[in-house]
């Protein structure tokens, strides 16, 4: 017992007076007798001279960080940083080749795959929990978290339909766009858009449902980036396979104009990169390097460019006849499908 007491004066006279404050905050030492224990308040100033304080990380230093916290997260960042390659190189040759795009179908798909690849990857960063009180939000707790779910939906339909003859000439394409199985994936993407979309312009929480700080701004967005882009090309290939006699003038289309494998590719190429450059900036909002104003702004802007681009082109082709032949099926076939032709 005298030697435990010695070392506790020991401690005692190790801590000058003046460290000791009513404001410090409190070291408890617990010294063991037979029974009880004896409980001992000792103040410590956690601030005394010569300690160093780690240097505040940056913005970006924080996103390289959490970047590599897991092997997904790492995955993640060496596709995304793939991706970025892959895009610039497509946005190059697409501007220098007056916005058609000209590298291979292979190579195409493969720059599809990468991007699905980093949207895949990207799943479990969203908030998937089931919420009892809102069922009809099935795993997606937000509106946001259900467009991190839609963009992995989304990106693989591209992948998939630029090996059919919608983009592909018959004897280039892997299978026909009617396929049972393809067509009830189509489906599935169709409901998917809509249900996403819907969540948007139903929810009215700002920092879970959209970028801008009004629900009629995030609506707005989300229907032009979200559903109106991708229901152009879903809906062409449904109504297309609506038709088997309009389905065969849409193959003779393709045989008689090259450069329509070209210009979906284009569509497709910049729209999943820009997409994916859009999350990759909701990240950087995220560490409050940006605002979620700029990132719509930025993917607004840069979605409407590539529209306007590939309608340029289009009807650029063959004085605009390619457009307009494309047009027309697409309008006839709409019609087919609602018994008015």
């Amino acid at each position: 017992m005298a030697l435990r007491y010695t070392s506790l004066c020991s401690l005692l006279l190790l801590c000058p007076l003046s460290a000791v404050s009513p404001h410090k905050p409190l070291m408890r030492l617990q010294m063991q007798r037979s029974s009880p224990a004896v409980m001992i308040d000792v103040h410590i100033d956690h601030h005394t001279a010569g300690q160093r304080k780690p240097a505040r990380l940056s913005g970006w230093e924080r996103i390289a960080r959490a970047g590599s916290a897991t092997p997904v997260r790492t995955a993640h960042s060496v596709f995304g940083l793939a991706s970025i390659v892959f895009g610039t190189s497509d946005i190059i040759d697409v501007l220098s080749h007056g916005g058609i795009s000209s590298i291979s179908g292979t190579e195409c798909f493969m720059h599809i795959l990468v991007y699905t690849v980093v949207a895949a990857l990207s799943l479990p960063r969203a908030k998937n929990r089931w919420t009892n009180e809102k069922p009809g939000s099935l795993w997606m707790p937000s509106a946001r978290d259900s467009h991190v779910w839609i963009t992995f939906v989304q990106f693989a339909w591209y992948t998939t339909v630029i090996l059919s003859d919608y983009v592909r000439p018959v004897d280039e394409a892997l299978f026909a766009l009617d396929q049972p199985l393809f067509l009830c994936f189509t489906w599935f993407v169709v409901v998917a858009t809509l249900y996403s979309t819907s969540r948007s312009i139903l929810e009215d929480g700002t920092k879970t449902s959209g970028l801008y700080d009004t629900q009629w701004k995030n609506g707005l967005y989300v229907i032009f980036n979200v559903a109106v882009i991708m229901l152009i090309d879903v809906g062409r290939v449904l109504f297309l396979a609506h038709s088997p006699e309009i389905k065969a003038e849409w193959v003779s289309f393709l045989a008689s104009y090259s450069q329509w494998p070209g210009l979906m590719q284009s569509a497709f190429l910049l729209g999943s990169y820009l997409t994916n450059v859009g999350w990759f900036m909701a990240s950087a909002e995220h560490y409050k390097l940006i605002t979620n104003s700029q990132v719509g702004a930025f993917t607004t802007t840069t979605q409407l460019a590539a529209l306007g681009s590939t309608i340029v082109a289009a009807f650029a082709i063959d004085e605009g006849r390619m457009a307009l032949g494309a047009y027309h099926l697409t309008f006839e076939a709409m019609l087919s499908a609602v018994h008015i032709r």
